[in-house]
């Protein structure tokens, strides 16, 4: 007699609207996820890309003590884990940017036993903000919302792809003006690192333009259609002048 395989069925918990979008979290027995507008978003118990990204992002700084991170996207908060847990280096701060108070609402009540209550780590602030939001501060030279000296890898995962944004004005990012605001919050030798679930061929020569070892990554995921991308770009590093 054949084995009986049962399904878990996705139960509600909670749905919440902000503007004219609609986050609805489910439970799948000890499991969540999120949907967005009626897309899935995120889950705790589907890993799709946090660790390769996260792996790319700081493998120019091994060795350094150092690192600090600008993360744009919380999720259900398995990347910051990532980055928190990172080896070879040593992680001082990492500032996470999240626009969606209900994103951060559920990471409190019901991610935090998934992600190892990364949030709590005393080298973790919030930013309930969207990246656009915090670079302008910055740019207007407001105090304290950054490391003085700038972020040594900023990491965005805050789209499906550039043309797939989640929120309008997103998409600004990738232009070369956005790139551009990018490198302002970026030490001189620091990363920038974006993610994105599409190959998007036009931001290599964007980031040529500005940045140095420019390099694009096809990560195998277990998802439609199989691979995600992962783009990153390195700022130029100050050199003492010679003499002369």
């Amino acid at each position: 007699m054949a084995a009986m395989t049962t399904e878990l069925i996705a139960e509600l918990v909670e749905r919440k609207v902000e503007g004219e979008r609609v986050y609805e979290l489910f439970r799948r027995g000890e499991a969540y996820e999120v949907h967005l507008d009626g897309k899935l978003l995120c889950a705790t118990d589907q890993p799709r890309n946090e660790q390769p990204l996260v792996e790319l992002a700081l493998a120019p700084l091994k060795g350094r003590d150092d690192v600090s991170v600008v993360l744009a996207g919380l999720g259900v908060g398995r990347t910051l884990r990532q980055i928190l847990g990172a080896g070879g280096l040593i992680v001082r701060r990492v500032d996470v940017v999240e626009v969606s108070p209900t994103m951060v609402d559920w990471e409190k009540r019901f991610f935090a036993a998934h992600n190892g209550d990364a949030m709590k780590d005393p080298r973790v602030r919030l930013h309930q903000t969207s990246l656009a939001a915090l670079i302008r501060q910055v740019r207007l030279g407001a105090q304290g919302v950054l490391p003085e000296e700038g972020a040594m890898a900023v990491i965005v995962d805050i789209d499906r792809s550039i043309d797939e944004p989640l929120f309008p004005g997103n998409q600004e990012h990738y232009t070369d003006d956005g790139l551009a605001d990018l490198e302002q919050i970026l030490r001189p030798g620091g990363v920038v690192c974006i993610w994105s679930q599409k190959k998007e061929a036009a931001l290599i020569p964007r980031l040529t333009a500005r940045f140095q070892n420019i390099a694009e990554v096809a990560v195998p995921v277990d998802a439609d259609p199989g691979l995600d991308y992962v783009y990153r770009g390195r700022r130029a590093a100050l050199h003492p002048a010679k003499g002369n």
